[in-house]
């Protein structure tokens, strides 16, 4: 069973667990984090980071262990050097902030989204991949 991306009516749900830099207010040297943060986020950087990560068989995935925030990183420059996300990388516009914990993604696509998929390519009548979260839930309490 091969499936991308599962998408719920409000878009694809980002999982926690993101990235984020920022500077302190009262940093000690604001000037060097200021041009450090610039010279990460510049496409040809990024672009350098990949082709060195990729050359010294690093197991690290992208960007910092993922996605870029820079479009042409992600969308054209990751997809060279990880060939099988061809065609598997979700347009940003359809990412929504995901609206229930997802601490338990794993779970519940192992225990639940698996099996449903699989029924229902089966044609077997089923209630809705949501039903199934909510029984599978409940019986974990």
């Amino acid at each position: 069973l091969d499936y991308r991306i599962l998408r719920a009516s409000e878009g694809i749900p980002l999982l926690e667990g993101g990235l984020y830099g920022g500077i302190l207010k009262r940093a000690r040297n604001r000037n060097l984090a200021e041009q450090f943060m610039k010279w990460f986020f510049n496409v040809e950087n990024q672009i350098q980071l990949l082709e060195r990560t990729h050359q010294k068989r690093i197991a690290l995935f992208g960007i910092a262990g993922g996605f870029s925030t820079l479009r042409e990183v992600t969308q054209i420059h990751i997809p060279k050097y990880y060939p099988h996300l061809v065609g598997r990388i979700a347009n940003e516009e359809l990412l929504v902030p995901t609206i229930y914990p997802a601490h338990n993604w794993n779970l519940i696509r192992d225990d639940v989204v698996k099996k449903w998929l699989i029924n229902y390519l089966d044609g077997t009548d089923q209630r809705s991949l949501a039903r199934e979260v909510e029984l599978w839930k409940l019986n974990k309490e």
